[in-house]
């Protein structure tokens, strides 16, 4: 009965080589796949954590230097639009002196007429720093897209919905070990029946 049991019971065992699983006595094979897409769909959140957690400083930074150079943008403009109006006021305040001034070539109006040109040199010049500070935001938001965009196929990369009847299942035929094979007495049991006239056998 050893050598019998030894040559005929075989235990078929599933293993999936990536995750290093092998089904459990007693577990079919549908049910070790739905394990092993569990553990694969674990691992690969996992890894993406640390792909986030990786990225994380590095997307921060970009979005702080964003913040910095949008509030950079605002002060220019809060900057140019002062100096656009104070250089409004000087040519009106020079235009009307020399109209109605005694003297157009007074050296009153001659200073103001400087002043002027100084006003709208600075407003000028706060034009420029805007579109420079605009430039420099653009320039950081291309930069945030395309590591956003790296961080993205990062994370393609590690697949997408895993198929548990795609998975390579490799298949182990385990034969128990006569030493494991444990036989208790035989034992014969006589049940007396009979038959009645209709076939039907009775105890």
């Amino acid at each position: 009965l050893r050598d019998h049991l030894y040559q005929t019971r075989v235990l078929s065992r599933c293993s999936h080589a990536s995750s290093k699983l092998s089904s459990r006595a007693g577990e079919s094979e549908p049910e070790f796949r739905a394990r092993v897409v569990a553990a694969q769909k674990e691992a690969r959140d996992l890894d993406i954590e640390k792909l986030r957690r990786r990225y994380a400083p590095r997307l921060e930074q970009i979005q702080e230097r964003i913040r910095k150079a949008e509030e950079r943008v605002e002060r220019e403009r809060d900057q140019y639009g002062k100096a656009k109006t104070d250089s409004i006021v000087s040519i009106g305040t020079s235009l009307l002196g020399a109209l109605f001034g005694r003297k157009v070539l007074s050296a009153t109006n001659v200073q103001r007429t400087g002043s002027v040109a100084k006003s709208v040199g600075r407003a000028s010049k706060e034009k420029g720093d805007i579109e420079r500070a605009a430039e420099e935001v653009s320039a950081l938001r291309d930069d945030l897209r395309a590591l956003e965009q790296e961080f993205e196929r990062e994370i393609a990369t590690m697949g997408g919905r895993i198929d548990a009847e795609a998975l390579v299942i490799d298949r182990e035929a385990v034969r128990p070990r006569k030493a494991d094979i444990t036989l208790s007495d035989p034992s014969l049991v006589w049940l007396p029946t009979c038959v009645d006239r209709s076939g039907m056998t009775l105890v």
